[in-house]
């Protein structure tokens, strides 16, 4: 699959996931979505990644901030559902919330050649 495809199948989960926390009474706003190497590497620099890479930087990656009752949320235990759904929607969907770096706001889309199929590259 393209890249672009894979870009579209995101941002089509991005939509359902958008209307998965609105039925189920959360609201959000956007955070970071696509990301220069310049600036992972300004947050390799500051500690705020270990990784060398970021899906952000393939446009493959979204940041969410929630909210309930008009107040910041970050607790697994209220938002666990969300990244589970997410996590539903595709086998290289993953929530940043299940990772060791517990990072909430982050969902991304990890593409076919990282499952070990064939990806072209536009």
């Amino acid at each position: 699959m393209k890249l672009q495809d894979e870009q579209w199948a995101f941002v089509n989960d991005v939509a359902s996931l958008i209307l998965y926390i609105h039925t189920h009474g959360f609201t959000a706003s956007f955070g970071e979505v696509y990301r220069t190497p310049e600036q992972h590497a300004i947050y390799q620099l500051a500690g705020k990644t270990k990784s060398y890479f970021s899906q952000h930087q393939k446009r493959l990656a979204v940041d969410l901030n929630f909210f309930v009752n008009g107040l910041p949320e970050t607790d697994i235990k209220i938002l666990g559902p969300i990244g589970r759904y997410w996590e539903s929607l595709y086998i290289g969907n993953k929530a940043g919330m299940f990772w060791k770096f517990y990072d909430p706001a982050h969902f991304e889309r990890r593409t076919n050649k990282e499952h070990g199929e064939e990806d072209t590259v536009v």
